[in-house]
C-alpha cells in the first residue's frame, strides 16, 4: 500500500495520516499478514517530510508496543469491529481499535484455555472475567490509548495451539437495502454499490472495487441508511477507499421517526473505523461529513451496522 495516492512522487498532498498508517499495520498483523508501506521519493531520492514523520512515529509506537507485533501471527480471534488479535508463545494480544460511546466494554467468546494473567500494556487498570463461555474486558475509559489499546493475555500452554475463533458472525450484521445521499455518482462509485456491499455483494468480485463518493459541488455531504424498521444496534464499522482516506471531521446520527439525534462526533475514518456503543434503537442512521482534506471529496467504501 502507498502512503499517498500513487506509487511515485506526489508532493505533500493527500498523505495518509499517522493514525491511518498505524491502524493499517495493526490490522495486517492481526490478519496474519505483513505491511509494505510505500513512499514515493523526490527526484533526489529523499523521503517526503510528512511521510518520514509517519515512519518515525510508527517506529516510536513499535518501540513501546512492538512486543505485540514482532514475531506474532494473527489470532486466535478473527478481525472484528472491536479490533484484532495477535499471538506468540503463551501470549494473546488484544488490539482494541474501537472507539466507544459509554463504558468501554469488550465481550468475546471465551478462550478454550485458562487465562493466567491479564494486563494493559500501557499500565492502565482493567477488569477481566472469563466465565459461562464469555471473555469480558472492562477498560479504564480515562486511560484508553487513542488509536490502539493493547491488552496482553497470558494463557496456559502455547497460544498458537488455540483454534481460530469467530467473535462476530453474519448473524450479528444488521442488513439494509435502502438509503439516500446528499449527492452521488452513478455506476460503480454510487450509493447503489455501497448498498449492495452491505448485503455481501462485491462489484467485480472484489471488496475494494466501487464506493460512494460525493460530488465536487456538494457543500454539506451526507449519507443515510434506512433499516425500514426499528432495529437495535451497538456497533458501527466504516471504511474509506484506500487511496482517499480524506475525512477529517464527521458526525454519526440516528433517527427513530423524523428526529435526528447525535450519536458520535469524530475526526478520521480511514480504512477501519469502528464504534462501540450501548444499545441504540433506530430506524435510520446517517453520517454527515463536516471537514475533508484539501482537494478531496468524501467517500465511503463500507457502512456496516452490528448487534453484538
Amino acid at each position: 500500500l502507498t502512503m499517498a495516492t500513487a506509487w511515485s512522487w506526489t508532493g505533500n498532498e493527500n498523505i495518509k495520516t499517522f493514525e491511518t498508517c498505524l491502524r493499517l499495520l495493526i490490522q495486517c498483523a492481526g490478519s496474519g499478514g505483513n505491511l509494505a508501506l510505500n513512499t514515493g521519493p523526490t527526484e533526489r531520492g529523499a523521503i517526503n517530510p510528512p511521510e518520514m514523520d509517519n515512519y518515525k512515529r510508527i517506529g516510536a509506537w513499535l518501540g513501546t508496543y512492538g512486543e505485540s507485533i514482532y514475531g506474532t501471527t494473527g489470532g486466535p480471534y478473527k478481525p472484528a469491529p472491536w479490533g484484532v488479535a495477535t499471538r506468540k508463545e503463551n501470549k494473546v494480544y488484544l488490539h482494541v481499535l474501537a472507539n466507544f460511546v459509554g463504558e468501554p466494554v469488550i465481550e468475546l467468546p471465551a478462550l478454550p484455555v485458562e487465562v493466567t494473567a491479564v494486563r494493559s500494556l500501557n499500565g492502565a487498570s482493567l477488569d477481566f472475567e472469563q466465565a459461562d463461555g464469555v471473555l469480558r474486558l472492562t477498560l479504564d475509559g480515562a486511560a484508553l490509548e487513542p488509536i490502539n489499546h493493547v491488552v496482553e493475555l497470558t494463557v496456559a500452554g502455547d497460544a498458537l495451539d488455540i483454534p481460530v475463533i469467530e467473535s462476530v458472525t453474519e448473524k450479528n450484521r444488521i442488513a439494509y437495502s435502502l438509503g439516500d445521499v446528499s449527492t452521488g455518482q452513478t455506476g460503480r462509485n454510487s450509493l447503489e454499490t455501497l448498498l449492495g456491499r452491505s448485503g455481501g455483494n462485491f462489484v467485480e468480485g472484489k471488496k475494494h472495487k466501487g464506493w460512494w463518493a460525493a460530488r465536487n459541488h456538494d457543500k454539506a455531504p451526507w449519507l443515510m441508511v434506512d433499516f425500514e424498521r426499528e432495529v437495535t444496534f451497538n456497533a458501527i464499522a466504516l471504511s474509506e477507499q484506500m487511496r482517499n482516506c480524506s475525512t477529517r471531521q464527521f458526525v454519526l446520527e440516528y433517527a427513530l421517526g423524523d428526529t435526528w439525534e447525535l450519536l458520535y462526533e469524530g475526526q478520521q475514518i480511514g480504512m477501519d473505523f469502528s464504534l462501540k456503543t450501548a444499545n441504540v434503537t433506530a430506524s435510520k442512521l446517517r453520517i454527515r461529513f463536516l471537514k475533508n482534506a484539501d482537494g478531496l471529496k468524501p467517500n465511503l467504501l463500507s457502512f456496516d451496522v452490528f448487534k453484538l
